[in-house]
């Protein structure tokens, strides 16, 4: 399967891996190459996490 054509799925996987560093493979192959090569960091998305409103409860209890 080397030089076979890469499917739509595929193409759009390698276009997420390729700028990221991100291992390409299999799911599980992918797993443990990250926990192995320390690559935790190219799972996650990027930039600071968004900040998750206060729900109404919890200001009415405060």
């Amino acid at each position: 399967r080397v030089n076979a054509p890469l499917t739509d799925a595929q193409l759009v996987a390698v276009r997420q891996c390729v700028p990221r560093g991100r291992p390409f493979g299999d799911e599980g192959w992918v797993e443990s190459i990250v926990h192995r090569l320390g690559l935790e960091s190219t799972m996650r998305p990027r930039g600071r996490q968004r900040v998750r409103p206060v729900p109404e409860q919890q200001i009415k209890e405060a």
